[in-house]
């Protein structure tokens, strides 16, 4: 047998020689708590919409959607009063260890993991805001001073440690348990002072990373623990490689990327509780406004039939008016994006990721994820700003700084493409431009960093991607991360 076989069949561990006895209890549990779980997302937003509806027939205008802002931060609060209770009352305090599947234990993990993936997708604007911090604590996460946390997804709150001044970008799988041959491994995650986690990364259960070390875009930590602990270093794809240079941004000071004064505190805190409520404030009042037409067309002779003959034009309105508040936002708070590096506490970085919170909430939630691989789509992301050739086929809504994307004739983005035009490294937010030549293909999950350019004829692969600054020339095929040129078969 080669020593790569030995190898891999000593990290894989055996499978039990007599399975543990099953019962009918974990799965009757399980599925118990699957019909719970609905009750469980409308049970934070519920009281809200009913006190939305009693106003409106207590009233007889539309002024009482003016308490939509209130009902909306209650919202914020009950949900992640929610999850902090469902955590500690059915949780409780975990520990590392190896737990069955069969098990009490495991329906109680799987519960509360659906809870937490709930918060994720209902909180999305919470994440990456000073407000994230304090909640991901009273889950029992420790997280360090000045750290900031994105949408980090699959944590285990008991076991997962975050650094003072780390960066957790968007999208991470953060301390992901191993389940195999029955079982759930579940151990200590960590992070150390100032590192950043790229995009899309993903960190096993039990990885651990030392200070300042950069995981890039797409990848994964190296499995060997001594390199993941090297200071300083930087690991980019899967497997990882080490890349020997890091570009450090030296432009800003230590106060505008990691010591605020009281001040900027203020401003940020002021900005990002507008984007926490803001898409959720515009969803109540445009769906109470939307049940109160409904009930008043109701209220007319043959009310059964006119309700069921507009009630597709009037949800079509909803939906429209979701996106032109979102189109309304982003030009009026910050106009056309432009190529620009800006600190991590400056006020540029928190408009726009208000806007990008409420696009992301507002718009492609109930607008533009229906229209995705639709030639409808391509004429709102052109009202954002972008620049979409002829006859393109777009399935993705991942696209931010809009103005600054450049898409010729014919191109493809294929499901959940990414065209990622900026990065935080060195919490130093990067703006650049992106340009998609004609008919060129971009692969599932495939991302696309700024500065990059995708030339005409040029494919890109599923799960590939293409680094900042870099040109596919046309005609070429790439794959992998980081993408190369592919090798015919």
């Amino acid at each position: 047998m080669g020593r790569l076989a030995r190898r891999a069949r000593r990290r894989c561990p055996r499978r039990p020689a007599t399975p543990a006895p099953r019962n009918a209890g974990p799965a009757v549990g399980l599925f118990l708590c699957a019909l719970i779980l609905p009750l469980v997302a409308i049970l934070p937003i519920a009281p809200g919409l009913i006190a939305l509806i009693e106003l409106d027939w207590a009233t007889s205008g539309y002024a009482y959607v003016a308490v939509a802002p209130l009902l909306a931060v209650t919202y914020v609060v009950m949900m992640c009063v929610l999850t902090v209770a469902a955590k500690r009352l059915i949780l409780g305090r975990v520990a590392p260890a190896v737990y069955a599947l069969n098990s009490g234990f495991y329906v109680r993990y799987w519960f509360v993991q659906q809870i937490n993936d709930l918060a994720l997708r209902l909180l999305h604007p919470i994440f990456a805001t000073l407000y994230v911090v304090p909640w991901y604590r009273a889950l029992g996460v420790k997280v360090g001073r000045r750290a900031e946390i994105s949408t980090a997804s699959a944590i285990v709150p008991d076991l997962v440690e975050i650094g003072e001044e780390s960066f957790i970008a968007d999208s991470v799988i953060f301390g992901a348990a191993r389940i195999g041959h029955g079982t759930i491994e579940l151990a200590h995650t960590k992070i150390g002072r100032r590192s950043f986690i790229g995009n899309s990364a993903l960190l096993p259960s039990g990885t651990q990373i030392g200070d300042e070390v950069l995981v890039g875009v797409l990848s994964k930590p190296p499995s060997d623990p001594a390199l993941a602990t090297e200071a300083g270093s930087t690991w980019f794809g899967s497997p990882a490689i080490k890349l020997p240079v890091r570009q450090v941004n030296t432009m800003f000071d230590e106060g505008a990327r990691f010591n605020p004064s009281r001040a900027l505190i203020a401003t940020r805190l002021s900005i990002e509780a507008v984007r926490t409520t803001l898409s959720l404030t515009a969803f109540l009042v445009f769906f109470s406004l939307l049940l109160s037409v409904v009930g008043d067309l109701d209220d007319l002779d043959n009310g059964a039939l006119v309700v069921a003959a507009t009630f597709p034009f009037l949800y079509v309105g909803f939906c429209l008016a979701c996106g032109i508040f979102v189109l309304a936002l982003k030009w009026l708070v910050v106009g056309r994006y432009k190529v620009t590096t800006a600190p991590l506490w400056s006020p540029f970085v928190w408009r726009t990721e208000l806007v990008t919170a409420t696009y992301e909430n507002l718009a492609v939630a109930n607008l533009l994820e229906p229209l995705r691989g639709t030639p409808w789509i391509a004429l709102y992301l052109r009202l954002m700003g972008a620049r979409i050739g002829k006859r393109c086929y777009i399935d993705t809504t991942d696209l931010t700084e809009h103005d600054l994307v450049d898409i010729g004739d014919d191109v493809a983005l294929n499901d959940f493409a990414g065209l990622q035009t900026h990065l935080f490294e060195d919490r130093v937010m990067k703006v650049g431009a992106i340009r998609v030549g004609d008919r060129a293909t971009i692969g599932s999950l495939a991302i696309v960093l700024y500065d990059a350019e995708i030339g005409a004829d040029a494919q890109l692969g599923d799960l590939s991607v293409v680094m900042k600054g870099e040109t596919l020339p046309d005609g070429t095929s790439w794959d992998g991360s980081p993408a190369r040129i592919a090798v015919a078969t």
